[in-house]
């Protein structure tokens, strides 16, 4: 490893439990903030790849590989890992499975090369699995066929909302990881039936969000403005 990466890991091992996700007494480091360490530390000599595996109507499966650049030698991957969703599964994958499966990836690949700060899944990915993902239905044997009366149709029951603090986090999360001011712009436009509840329930969270989204708009218009330039 290179003396940039072991300050980068020894960064982000210093973040204070305060500024990390308490999740039933386990604290996470966010995947932007270990992204934002690497970047900070190796700038152009480290690299962030991912790859879809899968990406269906039901599943998305993506790798995501750390590289490190090496003056004799070249690129040298130093770490990589997967993340899998299900789009019925959880707040976020409704909308935007794909972006969420990179950031768990992105973040499961970071801790196989030391830069996990605490715990090795992505908060948000834990949090998801203990808040939002149902345990997968055991097959049951097919009945034999027989005769009966039909049916009357059942009632539609109505779709359960989404928790809004989980949205928030997720969304957090998976705002940094586009690359683009129009990709951003969609993001926020896909989410926009839970970001007006958040706006009508928890006007205080609608605020934090949209201010973080404000933000990184601002520095992805000054990117392109810079490169444009």
């Amino acid at each position: 490893m290179t003396d940039k990466l072991i300050n980068a890991i020894q960064e982000v091992m210093d973040i204070p439990d305060k500024d990390k996700v308490n999740l039933k007494g386990k604290f996470y480091t966010q995947v932007a903030q270990r992204v934002q360490s690497f970047r900070l530390n190796l700038g152009s000599e480290g690299r962030i790849r991912t790859e879809v595996i899968e990406n269906n109507d039901k599943k998305v499966v993506v790798e995501a590989t750390i590289s490190v650049w090496y003056k004799d030698t070249g690129w040298v991957e130093v770490a990589n890992d997967f993340a899998e969703e299900y789009r019925a599964q959880g707040p976020v994958n409704k909308t935007s499975a794909l972006e969420n499966c990179c950031t768990s990836a992105i973040g499961r690949a970071l801790s196989a090369c030391g830069l996990s700060g605490g715990e090795y899944a992505s908060s948000f990915e834990v949090d998801n699995a203990i808040n939002s993902k149902p345990s997968a239905p055991t097959p049951k044997p097919e009945p034999k066929a027989k005769a009966k009366a039909p049916e009357k149709p059942k009632a539609k029951e109505p779709e359960q909302e989404d928790d809004l603090g989980v949205v928030k986090q997720g969304m957090e999360e998976a705002m940094f990881m586009h690359p683009t001011l129009a990709e951003l712009r969609d993001f926020w436009s896909v989410n926009k039936k839970n970001l007006d509840r958040m706006q009508a329930e928890e006007p205080e969270m609608h605020a934090e969000l949209l201010g973080k989204f404000k933000t990184q708009a601002e520095e992805l218009g000054k990117l392109e403005e810079a490169n444009n330039g």
